[in-house]
Order: C-alpha cells, then structure tokens, then sequence
C-alpha cells in the first residue's frame, strides 16, 4: 500500500496545538457556543452538533415575517433571559406565538 506524503499537517494537528498551549480557548469557545445556541431554533443547533462544518449554514424556510412594536417586550425579554432556564428564548418564542394565534 502506497500511503501519500503530505507535508502539510491536518487541521485538527493545528487545533490540538493550539489548546495544548492555550487551553482556556476551549472553554471560550464552549461559552460562545451557548450564546450562540440560545438565540436559534433546536432544530438548527442539533444539526451543527452533529454535523460540524467550517462553511457557512443557512436554513431556507417558507414563513411570513411581521415586525411589531410590543409595548413592554423588552423588560419582559430581560425577564426570561435572567431565567434559571436555559430556554429562556423558547419560552419566550412560545408566549408570543401563543399570542398571534388570538
């Protein structure tokens, strides 16, 4: 078997590197991930859990989109962010849907 030479060293040799040396970057990244996570569908989290990729994702969808100005949303949205639970966002989601289905 005939196994080609590379000189160039895989992008996961250049990942262990970098947290051999800089192990807090981990955590950050694991931080950013959460943040990141709290603010998109489920659906959409657990397929880049499952399927990490460096390109871009996009989700194409068929929707109507309204923009309104909700008196009180904001303290409201300050509410459910400060929130033991880390669906604050979801919950949020599901308390104004529930109000566009009057």
């Amino acid at each position: 078997m005939n196994i080609p030479y590379t000189s160039e060293p895989s992008g996961s040799y250049w990942l262990n590197r970098l947290l051999h040396y800089r192990p807090s970057l981990l955590d950050y990244a694991e931080d950013l991930f959460q943040a990141v996570t709290a603010h998109i569908p489920r659906t959409l989290a657990r397929s880049i859990l499952g399927a990490p990729t460096t390109d871009p994702i996009g989700l194409s969808l068929e929707g109507t989109l309204m923009f309104a100005d909700i008196d009180g949303f904001t303290p409201l949205a300050e509410r459910f962010a400060q929130a033991a639970s880390e669906e604050g966002a979801e919950e949020l989601t599901e308390l104004v849907n529930r109000f566009l289905e009057i």
